[in-house]
């Protein structure tokens, strides 16, 4: 999914656009205890708790493709017939209702899911009518070939708050308050299927992560169960370290200064094929010309930061070494 896909569904996760009828939660203690689990009508929900409810779900589709948004791609086979596949297709074919459906999906969740304290496991099911495109590329929202229908799940840390001094009206004075259990913005979340070129595509899902160093291993392996994917620059930079210990440790100065050069570029390449599907000619064309240009021209340029980091991979790779 691209920027422009995640934002129309995005938009389309408000109160008065989306066919949300209900929104499931499971809130779940730090014992991995199930402490209640709810169904809130969209319907009969006041207008100010369902803004709160559907900012948190929105919250799920944020950040930076490749970083905070990573796509989650299922093998053929596990379309064709696998556990985890055949899950998610029935929570979104019955969307939610099967409640012995959706608790068992929720306790694999718990099982495997690593969050500090209490936090809340929010669900919905939405429909979205994909408005036509004519070849020209104008939207026509009243014309739709297509309709998408989707699950978003929200995985939400929820912290107590102080109790403090609050202001009573009725008494015109101030009290000891109750401590609050106060939901955060999501730390996790994913959408099922994926939503590529406009249309439906259940080969795909996206993985949302709030911090993109803590690792949730065993809860993609037990939803997904696919390999784990890294962030992009945590890609690069692993690709890039190897390649610097191996030729820091049998090569020449020169053949190392080579390798640095070949890394920016690689690092070039990739960073701008994953933000815009493909590299333009003029970006490779200004990649080749600092593949040739002086260390003095690499340090001047936008790739200073990385340049930094390179310098101090240098030095720890040659302490580590000696």
């Amino acid at each position: 999914m691209n920027d422009k896909e995640i934002g129309e569904i995005r938009r389309h996760l408000r109160r008065d656009r989306s066919n949300i009828t209900a929104i499931y939660g499971c809130y779940v203690n730090d014992n991995k205890e199930v402490i209640s689990e709810f169904r809130q009508s969209t319907g009969i929900m006041p207008e100010n708790e369902s803004d709160k409810y559907f900012a948190l779900l929105r919250r799920s589709l944020s950040g930076a493709i490749g970083k905070n948004l990573i796509d989650i791609t299922f093998k053929t086979s596990q379309v064709a017939g696998s556990p985890e596949h055949k899950m998610l297709m029935d929570l979104r074919e019955t969307k939610l209702a099967d409640d012995a459906l959706r608790r068992e999906f929720c306790q694999k969740i718990i099982d495997t899911v690593t969050i500090e304290g209490n936090y809340l496991i929010l669900l919905c099911c939405d429909s979205y009518d994909v408005p036509f495109k004519s070849k020209d590329g104008d939207s026509q929202a009243d014309n739709s070939d297509e309709t998408y229908t989707f699950i978003l799940c929200a995985i939400c840390p929820v912290k107590q708050t102080k109790a403090n001094l609050h202001y009573v009206p009725e008494e015109k004075l101030f009290h000891d308050g109750a401590m609050n259990q106060m939901v955060s913005a999501p730390a996790l979340g994913f959408l099922f299927p994926a939503f590529d070129d406009w249309a439906t595509n259940i080969y795909n899902a996206l993985y949302y992560t709030h911090d993109i160093t803590a690792s949730q291993d065993a809860l993609i392996e037990s939803v997904f169960n696919t390999p784990v994917p890294q962030p992009a620059a945590q890609e690069v930079r692993t690709s890039f370290t190897s390649s610097l210990e191996i030729i820091s440790g049998s090569g020449t100065l020169a053949s190392l200064c080579m390798a640095i050069r070949w890394q920016i570029w690689s690092w070039t390449v990739c960073t701008t094929s994953r933000l815009h599907s493909s590299p333009s000619a003029s970006v490779s064309a200004a990649n080749s010309a600092r593949l040739s240009a002086s260390p003095r021209t690499v340090a001047g340029s936008p790739h200073s930061a990385m340049a930094a980091w390179i310098s101090s991979e240098i030095k720890s790779t040659t302490l580590t070494r000696n």
